[in-house]
């Protein structure tokens, strides 16, 4: 969801604005503003630690806060200190890089993510038929940490889990489960946890925000690549149920369109895909599940880099609009980078949904 910023830095951020950043240490209910040189925050969907961040400190300011990986929290803000500053990432100190040469010190940040993905199952967590994948995704997250929020965004549409036992990796548990709803696991900004909707699965929802380049545009560069390499024609479906003794399936859907440039086998070529998804039950709800993928995939997929000046409110998996040169294109958001020194530019991954 893109960031619910007020509508007065909203407008600020589309003009010349002094934009700052913040550090600030957290330690129990104690908040302490962390002095820092430089850094940066980058955020992905495609991996359970989605937020990773640098802070660059002068020593004599780490020693005298005794920054520690052991207990250490951090969330780090940026936006206009008159109207508001927006947090970009909640998180463990995970590393403390400590230059002798040159007195340069480098903190490694992780969100709450990596919380989730290091606490292996001490036993097989077991599902019951009937429960609840939004239930048992939150227990999961919780076990780990009983404050942790858990979050459901919208358009996301809740169904009975598949009843089995997970062995050990508890992100890959969280995130099989996930798949089965069309929906991704996520740390959010403020140290909570969010189940999104997948908009590359066929359940996006409307764009949050637009994004234009011009006069009164916040869009610095722009580059468009379209590439055949993301084009499959074929998807194959295979689930493989956790309970044992049920079948296999194994479903597979084509482009057989004698009149479709990317006919399975016509002057395209042939370029196939196989995705796992163990918590389809049947044949008719796999057929449907490769079938979106499919869709999604034949569109001629174009992917965006954009740079802006300072542009801290989207998030990955975020569906937003950009009008270039006058032509509005709905995009998602695959990845992002948010500067913390004002020079530095927001840069923007994203690639065109197609419907």
């Amino acid at each position: 969801m893109v960031y619910p910023a007020s509508d007065a830095l909203i407008a600020a951020l589309a003009h010349s604005h002094r934009m700052t950043a913040d550090v600030l240490l957290i330690r129990g209910a104690d908040i302490t503003p962390l002095p820092f040189v430089g850094g940066m925050v980058s955020a992905t969907y495609n991996a359970q630690v989605g937020r990773t961040g640098t802070v660059a400190m002068e020593r004599n300011y780490y020693e005298g806060l005794s920054v520690s990986t052991l207990s250490d929290v951090v969330m780090i803000r940026t936006g206009i200190p008159t109207i508001e500053m927006v947090p970009v990432m909640t998180g463990r100190v995970d590393a403390i890089q400590n230059d002798r040469t040159t007195g340069a010190v480098t903190l490694s940040v992780v969100d709450r993510g990596a919380d989730i993905a290091r606490a292996l199952f001490e036993v097989p967590w077991a599902v019951a038929e009937g429960q609840s994948t939004i239930d048992v995704m939150t227990a999961m997250i919780q076990d780990v940490d009983p404050s942790f929020v858990v979050e459901v965004g919208p358009g996301v549409i809740d169904d009975a889990a598949t009843a089995g036992n997970y062995e050990e990796d508890r992100g890959a548990a969280l995130d099989e489960l996930a798949k089965g709803i069309n929906a991704v696991w996520l740390a959010s900004r403020t140290g909570s946890f969010l189940i999104a909707s997948n908009p590359y699965k066929g359940t996006a929802i409307a764009s949050g925000i637009t994004i234009r380049n011009g006069v009164d545009g916040t869009i610095r560069e722009a580059t468009d690549t379209v590439s055949r390499s993301v084009v499959r024609n074929s998807i194959t479906v295979v689930s493989e149920s956790i309970v044992r003794g049920v079948t296999p399936m194994r479903v597979t859907v084509r482009d057989t369109d004698p009149g479709s440039p990317t006919r399975w086998g016509g002057p395209f070529g042939k370029q196939n895909c196989i995705i796992r998804n163990d918590t389809l039950r049947t044949i008719p709800a796999a057929t449907d599940f490769a079938q979106r993928l499919l869709n999604q995939s034949l569109a001629m997929v174009h992917s965006w880099t954009i740079t802006t000046p300072h542009f801290p409110l989207l998030d990955p998996l975020d569906v937003f609009d950009t009008v270039y040169n006058e032509a509005t294109i709905t995009q998602v958001v695959e990845s992002v980078d948010y500067p913390l020194l004002a020079l530095d530019q927001t840069s923007i991954a994203a690639r065109e949904l197609a419907s």
